[in-house]
């Protein structure tokens, strides 16, 4: 059934739709034009078309509209299809390529995120973070086991404030201890 209603959709949302599976959270179209567009010079996705086609991908119930508390539109794709998706990807040997995306467009995130979260508009930044969060957590994963070490420390670090604030002190230690034994790929 999940193949069949993928070949409904056109080339670039069907394109789309495989590459927004490496969000493990909502998507925000913001992000997805960050991670998904312009993969290359012959790219067929270009920044300005990622939102016509998660609205398109969103009306096919393919992905499904999520309003967040600030009111702003996003995405989620079922936990289904976002593993055929994934699967998609890896037969293209586009999963990794795209995760490093993924992981450094949310890494950045974060080092924005981290000045703020210590200042008078933490309540704001500390619920972006909180929006984000299985985003963020995903690209954690994927530097740890990628073993980007310091890449990941970096993040940890950064939300350490966070963590303490929302009372994830075993989130903060689980990822420290992580990050620190990434040793990378054998």
């Amino acid at each position: 059934v999940v193949e069949w209603s993928w070949e409904l959709l056109s080339d670039a949302e069907r394109l789309l739709a495989d590459r927004v599976a490496v969000f493990a959270g909502t998507i925000c179209p913001a992000a997805a034009a960050a991670v998904c567009a312009r993969l290359g010079a012959d790219d067929p996705l270009s920044d300005g078309d990622v939102a016509e086609l998660l609205a398109s991908l969103a009306g096919k119930s393919l992905l499904q509209p999520a309003t967040e508390k600030d009111g702003s539109a996003r995405y989620r794709m079922l936990e289904t299809l976002r593993e055929y998706g994934l699967t998609r990807l890896g037969d293209r040997a586009d999963v990794v390529p795209l995760r490093r995306r993924h992981a450094e467009h949310f890494s950045e995130l974060v080092r924005e995120a981290g000045p703020h979260l210590r200042r008078a508009e933490q309540l704001e930044w500390m619920a972006l973070v909180d929006t984000e969060r299985e985003n963020i957590l995903a690209a954690l994963r994927f530097l740890c086991d990628d073993g980007q070490a310091q890449a990941a420390i970096d993040i940890v670090i950064e939300l350490a404030i966070y963590w303490t604030f929302t009372g994830r002190h075993a989130d903060a230690t689980t990822w420290l201890n992580l990050a620190l034994s990434a040793t990378g790929p054998v």
